[in-house]
């Protein structure tokens, strides 16, 4: 049951006809079982968060390695229009074009 302990201990001794003892060791059970999902509740979390600052620390690694492809990018767009200017430059003198 994945509820506080108090509520399954409360729960549990309003849920049955049992006698104080017996709906206190059912109250227990409960609260330990509940004590227990949240601490598994509380590890998947944990592993959540780290699984998420792992991948911001990749999606940056990604952002960046974009970043510089971009700028090859652009350079060497850059690096084709001066040839491609040169090239007609050049058969502009030469009697081609």
């Amino acid at each position: 049951m994945k509820t506080f302990p108090f509520l399954a201990a409360l729960l549990a001794l309003t849920a049955c006809n049992k006698t104080p003892m017996g709906r206190a060791d059912e109250a227990f059970d409960l609260a330990d079982a509940a004590q227990a999902n949240a601490r598994t509740a509380l590890s998947r979390a944990e592993d959540l968060e780290s699984k998420i600052s792992d991948l911001e620390s990749e999606k940056s690694q990604l952002e960046t390695k974009l970043d510089e492809l971009e700028a090859k990018m652009e350079q060497q767009r850059a690096e084709f229009e001066d040839y491609k200017q040169g090239s007609v430059q050049w058969h502009h003198k030469h009697g081609g074009y």
